[in-house]
């Protein structure tokens, strides 16, 4: 393991941050989403990867420990974060894959595949954070 990647909770943030990036890019490239839905899952998308991408900076340059003057708990607010966006890219999952995949559509089934993957990788940082 090299850099900040050297427990699970770092190796899962840096899975979230590929997993969601990989369903934006493909989004992204499959056309563009006029409607509110799509706009809802492209915001999803860059909300889950920044979120875990600003997370990993922070505690890898130690800047949590500068922060602990205004944040009464760094852990409680990367746990509130991380199942925020739980939450998101489920929602986001799901209203993709009922509103923009059909059988003949590739590449929208490939994002909901990296949303999906993305999803399982959230939900399990959320629930090891949580306990």
């Amino acid at each position: 393991m090299c850099g900040p990647f050297k427990n699970l909770q770092s190796i899962l943030r840096l899975l979230e941050i590929i997993f969601s990036a990989l369903a934006l890019i493909i989004a992204i490239f499959r056309g563009r989403m006029v409607s509110p839905w799509g706009i809802w899952c492209d915001f999803v998308w860059v909300f889950c990867f920044t979120v875990p991408l600003v997370l990993t900076v922070v505690e890898a340059m130690m800047w949590h420990v500068l922060l602990a003057a205004f944040l009464p708990n760094w852990e409680d607010l990367t746990c509130g974060l991380t199942c925020l966006c739980a939450v998101m890219i489920i929602s986001a999952t799901v209203i993709f894959a009922a509103i923009f995949v059909c059988l003949s559509c590739i590449a929208s089934i490939l994002c909901v595949i990296a949303s999906l993957v993305a999803t399982i990788v959230f939900l399990i940082d959320a629930l090891l954070i949580t306990l």
